[in-house]
């Protein structure tokens, strides 16, 4: 007949194990949500860009590194002024966003790139709160605005000249 200590030694190798189980089960869990989290900052056209409430940036999706020529591990855990010096419209976004705790929408920008170019962007700043509303971050997701930038000065060069051609052609009856 098992003694009570044997028996305790079974079931604390039972609840170990038990323990080991969950644990495993709790790294799965973790890894699937990283790499979901990563295929859906992924999939995004938009540049999206995580601070954190210090001002460092956490993370970076591939849309982000192509619009400002940067790469993800330039950006990782460097302080936002650091990365876009140039850029102090971003810059006071990002700021006046924490500050605030609001959402800041449709605030259009230049951004110097790497490579020092400019691209013309629409930017949005979100907050990241925790259920008790304390600030945890916050994401900028950044649009490429330079296309509609340029087809809106062709259209206004056009109606010039189409204004123009009809002074013209007035003063010539």
């Amino acid at each position: 007949m098992p003694g009570r200590s044997e028996r305790r030694g079974r079931d604390s190798a039972s609840e170990l194990e038990e323990l080991r189980r969950r644990c495993e089960e709790c790294s799965v869990s973790i890894e699937s949500m990283r790499a979901y989290h990563e295929d859906l900052l992924g999939s995004l056209q938009d540049g999206i860009i995580i601070v954190e409430p210090d001002g460092r940036i956490r993370s970076i999706n591939q849309a982000a590194e192509e619009l400002t020529g940067v790469s993800a591990q330039m950006f990782h855990g460097r302080p936002f002024e650091q990365i876009f010096p140039t850029d102090s419209s971003l810059q006071e976004l990002v700021r006046k966003t924490m500050e605030s705790g609001r959402t800041h929408t449709d605030f259009d920008a230049r951004l110097t790139r790497q490579d020092g170019s400019q691209v013309v962007i629409s930017a949005v700043a979100s907050l990241i709160s925790d259920g008790m509303g304390q600030a945890r971050g916050m994401v900028l997701a950044l649009r490429d605005q330079t296309g509609i930038r340029e087809l809106e000065e062709r259209l206004q060069r056009s109606d010039r000249l189409a204004a123009l051609g009809t002074v013209a052609a007035g003063g010539a009856h």
